[in-house]
């Protein structure tokens, strides 16, 4: 799960509510820094080839 707002796996989880079905469960938080412009595009022009998708890039 990824979300950009922060809170929002905490909100889905519940992790501070105890009727949570998921309360107390463990979570381990993975920080990744925001990609460049750079990184975007390759990111998504090798996502779109391994979908078998072809992508312009102007």
């Amino acid at each position: 799960m990824s979300g950009s707002q922060v809170g929002l796996l905490e909100n889905f989880v519940g992790q501070s509510d105890a009727e949570s079905p998921l309360f107390g469960r463990y979570m381990a938080r993975i920080e990744v820094p925001r990609f460049t412009e750079d990184q975007s595009c390759e990111f998504l022009k090798l996502g779109f080839r391994e979908g078998v998708l072809s992508l312009k890039v102007i």
